[in-house]
């Protein structure tokens, strides 16, 4: 498996390992990985992700791949305010 493909990883993990994997990866990388995805895996991917995270995810899926929005880089990071 090449190294450079984390969706291949994806597909041989069990389903937890996979979503830690995600939450621990870039929002971009985490995006990229997520769309070579089926939609019933990406789905069941995100459904365990933490509600914010996974948040976060789906609205960067949601621009097209040549676009800024979806070239979003950090953490996977939240601030509560109170």
């Amino acid at each position: 498996m090449d190294p450079e493909e984390p969706d291949a990883l994806l597909h041989e993990l069990p389903p937890e390992q996979a979503a830690t994997m995600v939450a621990r990866m870039e929002p971009d990388e985490a995006v990229d990985a997520l769309r070579e995805l089926e939609p019933p895996e990406r789905e069941e991917l995100l459904g365990r992700l933490p509600a914010r995270t996974a948040e976060r995810l789906q609205r960067l899926l949601t621009f097209p791949v040549d676009r800024a929005g979806d070239r979003s880089s950090g953490p996977l990071a939240w601030e509560q305010r109170d």
